[in-house]
């Protein structure tokens, strides 16, 4: 084993920072707003609704809601997504996540699968909610966890899976600003 020991003449900076947090829904309401068991079951064209309290605000932050379900073989893998009651358009969808591995079932199979969005858009409203809706019915609803990114010090730029692009700057060894490239999604 070779370990590399650097000793600094000065104390290096960090110039970007980002926090990563995960919250977990206060509450669960069936379609007709009333609290439901958890996991909440399914059912055709009506929403389960997640209610979250506390979420922190971060100019630029970014928040992956991770949705997880149970459901028997041959009923739909996509839910709609609704955040603060309206519809999610979602590119970072992958049926191979949110369906599972139906070969090792006994004819049901659980799968996650995430949605990408913004963290000032999700913390609008004071108590934010995560909504989903299936096509069909049958399996649970089971799990909808908000993995917050939170940025500072011009780290938002970094965040990738933004809906908008943050410009980056950093210092060249000048001292002078110099721009950088944001990363984005492809």
């Amino acid at each position: 084993m070779t370990v590399i020991v650097m000793h600094l003449k000065t104390q290096s900076r960090n110039l970007r920072t980002v926090k990563r947090s995960r919250y977990y829904a206060t509450s669960v309401l069936d379609h007709k707003n009333v609290a439901t068991k958890f996991p909440a079951p399914i059912t055709k064209q009506e929403k389960v609704q997640y209610l979250f309290s506390e979420l922190p605000s971060s100019p630029g932050g970014v928040v992956a809601i991770r949705i997880a379900h149970s459901r028997p073989d041959g009923k739909s893998v996509k839910p709609n997504v609704y955040v603060n009651d309206v519809i999610v358009k979602s590119s970072s969808f992958s049926y191979d996540a949110a369906g599972g591995y139906r070969e090792f079932s006994d004819g049901s199979y659980f799968g996650e699968f995430i949605v990408y969005y913004d963290l000032e858009d999700l913390t609008a409203k004071k108590n934010p909610k995560v909504s989903v809706m299936y096509p069909d019915s049958g399996g649970y609803s089971t799990t909808v966890v908000l993995e917050i990114d939170e940025c500072s010090d011009s780290s938002c730029c970094v965040l990738a899976k933004r809906s908008t692009q943050t410009k980056c700057d950093g210092q060249s060894d000048s001292g002078k600003l110099r721009p950088q490239p944001t990363p984005m999604p492809k």
